[in-house]
């Protein structure tokens, strides 16, 4: 009796995204990331080559920096944080990382998205590719905890980012008040509003 009550006290609700999916003839493990994962997050940063660091960051910085504790803490779940970090693996590898923060104030939030460079750009004839199977699986997170919108900054262009995100209904504007150039919105409220019978919140009932 008390080991079950151990199992039960260490499950945590952000394992309960983890899924499989289907990318052309790959199959694609979709993982809560977790303290667990380091390895395979260092060898991930490996993999990133500079022109995927500065698109996502706006700025380059180097592996061994990306590989250090405080950054990679940032990206993995654990209890009391607000935030939800989710991996795609091939074969035990990390390809992508899809990570939403709340925001002050409670009812909004921040998504990112960086993809290995040779995974980049799969999604074709409306198949999602490595960045939208993750960024279904944040809009999900978003409606479950019921947040109002969720935004993202893209600090430098970023054309595949624009047109993944425009794919699943989320508008991006031009320069913003911010240092980064672009902000790209997903208005979950106004989602509701228009379709206020949605049996599941998921991101297959976003505007394409």
């Amino acid at each position: 009796m008390m080991q079950m009550s151990e199992e039960v006290e260490s499950w945590q609700p952000w394992r309960n995204y983890a899924r499989k999916a289907s990318l052309g003839n790959l199959g694609l493990d979709l993982v809560p990331l977790e303290k667990c994962h380091r390895r395979q997050m260092e060898q991930f940063q490996d993999r990133l080559d500079a022109e995927t660091v500065y698109l996502r960051h706006g700025s380059y910085f180097s592996a061994a920096i990306r590989k250090s504790t405080s950054w990679l803490a940032r990206q993995w779940n654990e209890e009391g944080r607000e935030q939800f970090s989710q991996g795609a693996f091939l074969n035990g590898q990390l390809i992508g990382v899809g990570s939403i923060y709340r925001l002050s104030g409670g009812k909004s939030a921040e998504a990112a998205l960086v993809v290995a460079p040779e995974f980049q750009g799969l999604g074709s004839g409306g198949e999602k590719g490595v960045g939208g199977l993750l960024l279904e699986d944040l809009v999900r997170y978003a409606w479950q905890q019921h947040f109002d919108l969720v935004i993202a900054y893209l600090a430098v262009r970023n054309p595949r980012c624009e047109r993944l995100l425009r794919k699943y209904g989320i508008e991006v504007a031009g320069r913003c008040c911010l240092k980064q150039e672009r902000l790209a919105v997903l208005d979950l409220s106004r989602q509701l509003r228009e379709s206020p019978n949605l049996a599941q919140p998921v991101a297959c009932h976003l505007r394409h």
